[in-house]
This record gives structure tokens, sequence and C-alpha cells, in this order.
């Protein structure tokens, strides 16, 4: 397998984290419930987020009503702006994440970012300024379907003008990565900090022909040594044991005259935890 042409990227735990902490506690404050029924609504309606069904006005507007908490619409509008505030300032970009885009963009290789989420993700990667290193940013609840459904990855695939068999797809959850792999999509699947056993981050087991790696640098690494070992080679990515020797190696032969990152970019700021429907509904 060469390099591939494209690759696509997930957003939330995979680029950036989010402390959604601040979100458990000011939310319910401001909307006049207990942390416990607004969680439980935003666990009723966090789907419908995603999917674009419902804005978050209609979503807090719906709990508030479930709540027996009156909908006014100055509330819900303070709702929605603190919502979106609280997203805007509790992400963070991992270190290794610019590197790893303006990486891809260097040497040819096109970019898609592919998440699970709801309206205010698009001002958060704005802020932090990842649609100008990638080709298309392609956003569930834009496009109505989400991961793992073969209809959200085909419209990023579409975009990109590439086939499945020349894409990777890079991502924290297993699950998402088998979506992948289903459509002849090579997948690597991002575990940060310790390795829990041989499970990833949504408890799963990583999917067949799924490569594990621990950073996005390890991602660059695994592409270049493929690239270097296509004799005998199976035609997409190597898939490796999570928390295995081989799959935690460190491959440092490098092919390009601009290498991809080296490990000293493996340590990433912190491993974010998410709230309930993985970020509360508020990513």
């Amino acid at each position: 397998m060469t390099r591939p042409a494209a690759c696509l990227i997930d957003v939330y735990e995979t680029i950036l984290s989010c402390d959604f902490s601040r979100h458990n506690q000011e939310m319910p404050a401001l909307a006049g419930v207990g942390p416990d029924a607004w969680r439980a609504g935003i666990w009723r309606v966090g789907p419908l987020f995603n999917l674009g069904r419902l804005t978050k006005a209609e979503g807090f507007a719906q709990i508030l009503q479930e709540c027996d908490v009156e909908p006014r619409a100055d509330l819900v509008s303070a709702l929605v702006a603190t919502d979106r505030e609280l997203l805007l300032a509790s992400a963070y970009l991992y270190d290794d994440s610019i590197s790893f885009l303006e990486n891809l963009r260097s040497h040819g290789v096109r970019a898609a970012i592919v998440s699970n989420c709801s309206e205010h993700t698009r001002a958060l990667l704005v802020k932090l300024g990842v649609p100008e290193l990638v080709d298309v940013v392609v956003l569930s609840c834009e496009v109505g379907a989400v991961k793992p459904s073969a209809q959200i990855f085909r419209h990023a695939l579409e975009q990109l003008r590439v086939p499945a068999g020349a894409a990777l797809f890079v991502d924290d959850q297993a699950a998402f990565c088998a979506g992948a792999v289903a459509l002849g999509i090579s997948a690597a699947q991002i575990v940060r900090g310790e390795l829990d056993g041989v499970r990833g981050v949504d408890g799963k087991l990583p999917a067949a022909g799924t490569t594990v790696v621990g950073s996005l640098a390890e991602v660059a690494e695994q592409a270049d040594h493929v690239q270097q070992s296509q004799h005998g080679s199976r035609g997409r990515l190597d898939p490796l044991r999570l928390g295995s020797a081989t799959g935690r190696a460190s491959l440092d032969r490098r092919t390009s005259e601009q290498p991809w990152p080296t490990r000293s970019w493996l340590r990433g700021r912190r491993v974010g935890t998410r709230s309930p429907g993985r970020c509360g509904g508020a990513c």
C-alpha cells in the first residue's frame, strides 16, 4: 500500500478533547432543573442533535417542558448561548493534531473531518483553525447521517473524490472503525493515554483490519512503514493488536525529505472524559 490518497479524521478524542464538567453544572443550574433530570433529557435528545433533526433551541425547549419548566424564549436563547460558549471554552487540541494535519497536506493527502456532533462543533473547529487545514468538513448534524453508517463515509469520500480503498479513517471508537472497514476503508483506532487491556475507549475490541495506535504521529509512522514494506504487503495498513509490542513499536524509517511527525509529538495534553452521550449533547 502506498500512502493513502485521503484521510478521514474524527474530532472528539481524536484531534481534540473537551472537559464537560462545567456543562454538567452550569446548564442544569441555568435551566432550573436538577442535574440528573437534565442529563436524562440530553440522553433522549442528543441523538437527534447529532442527526440534525433537532436544533439546540428545540431540544432544550423540549427538556424544559419535560421538567415542567416554561420554555421561555429568553431562557432557551440563554441555554443555547451558554452551551456554545462552554464548548468553545472547554476544548483543546491534542499536541500532535496540527502537525498531523499539516503533514497530510504537505504530502498531498486529502483530508476530511468526519464527526458525529451537533450544531456548535463547526464554530469550535473554526475557532481552533481546523477547517483551513483540511479539504472537507463533514458533520453529522449537517448531512443527516452518523457514524458508523455507510452514508456519512460515502459522503466524505464523494467530497474528496477518492475511492474507499484509497482512504484511511482515524477514530477513537472501534465501532466506527468497523463501519469504515466494512466499506473497504483502512482504519486506525487511536487510543490515547494508558491502554485498557485489549479494549478501546468505547469498550469494544478493535475491528478486524483495524490498526491500533496511541497517537496521530503513530498513524503517520504506520503509513510510512507500510509504504516501505510493499513487498509482501497485503495492500492495506496491517492490523495490530491493541497493546502489543508490535502495535506500539517505533517505526523510524522515513522516505520523504519532509518527514512525518516523530515520536516527540506523542505527548497529548490530557485525555478528556465525556458525560452521557459521549459529550452530554454539547458537542
